[in-house]
């Protein structure tokens, strides 16, 4: 006699999460009863109500939504539901513990790192930023504190050198994708045994902000290019020309360091800045309310930026 299909509640809400979401709906071991996931958000210049990229998803899937303001407002509809468990991936609120005790087998979290290294918001770019070879996914359970609940599984993933948050976003999906169905059976027949983290050993990152992708050119060059990786697609690295917003989108570096800090010129015939130590060779740049250009196709247009020095 086959077993009963275990009843999954879905949580999240950007693109990154769809893919293993997929997975699991794909999963006749399953029974997906809908998706949780934040209210549609203004957007763009006319800033239009947007749904999340997972609500998207789910109705085209046939899918329930539930998209409430407050959780805790909730937990009445989550005991309606009647979940064995709720599956999350970037879900966007912190969790009330009442509602955490309700699944019989809890909440479990797809973590973008290799806890207990980079709890928080902003794992996606902070291995960019410091330069780290690996990061990995980190299946767990929830707990009222935040990310430090017990490990079921973890995946290492390379990071390339080219490595971008965008990038990343897509590599972590995938894997997230692979193991997760076999992962939550495991952990539900008790063959995986959640592990308690190390909490001396955790480290914190926000949620990245706009101010966060400001540039400082007097960090190294090296520096400076894994913060414009780490910012794309989005918000950006940026910096400022002539009082108007110049976003970074692509560079590499070079060990030439003649350039003052922020001081635009050629190197090679190519558009650079200095920086602390070396330059920066600029590939791709976008100047506020102007299409991305290459460094080259910016200089025909801006050539008087040569010369100048960027804040």
């Amino acid at each position: 006699m086959a077993s009963p299909k275990v009843k999954i509640l879905l949580a999240g809400s950007p693109s990154l999460a769809v893919p293993a979401f997929q997975a699991i709906v794909n999963d006749q071991r399953f029974q997906v009863l809908g998706l949780l996931t934040q209210p549609d958000q203004p957007a763009g210049r006319g800033l239009k109500l947007t749904p999340p990229p997972t609500k998207v998803w789910a109705l085209k899937n046939g899918l329930t939504v539930w998209q409430p303001e407050k959780l805790k407002t909730w937990q009445s509809a989550l005991v309606n539901i009647k979940p064995d468990m709720v599956v999350v991936i970037a879900y966007g609120q912190l969790i009330p513990q009442a509602l955490l005790e309700i699944p019989p087998q809890g909440w479990v979290n797809v973590h973008g790192s290799l806890l207990p290294k980079y709890r928080g918001a902003g794992v996606l770019s902070a291995p960019i930023i410091n330069g780290d070879q690996q990061t990995g996914i980190s299946i767990m359970k929830l707990v009222k504190e935040l990310d430090a609940g017990p490990v079921i599984a973890q995946v290492k993933i390379n990071l390339a050198s080219d490595e971008t948050m965008g990038s990343l976003a897509s590599k972590i999906g995938q894997v997230a994708a692979d193991i997760l169905p076999d992962t939550l059976i495991g952990y539900i027949e008790r063959r995986l045994i959640p592990q308690k983290q190390n909490d001396s050993q955790a480290s914190y990152v926000g949620l990245v902000a706009t101010a966060d992708a400001k540039i400082d050119w007097h960090k190294s060059a090296l520096e400076i290019e894994r913060l414009v990786r780490a910012m794309q697609p989005v918000p950006g690295a940026w910096t400022t020309w002539r009082d108007q917003r110049l976003k970074i989108i692509e560079a590499t570096v070079s060990d030439q360091s003649w350039l003052n800090p922020g001081k635009v010129g050629l190197i090679d015939g190519q558009l650079a800045i200095g920086s602390g130590q070396g330059a920066l060779i600029i590939n791709r740049l976008q100047l506020a309310g102007r299409q991305a250009v290459s460094g080259n196709d910016f200089l025909i247009g801006q050539a008087d930026v040569l010369g100048e020095y960027l804040a």
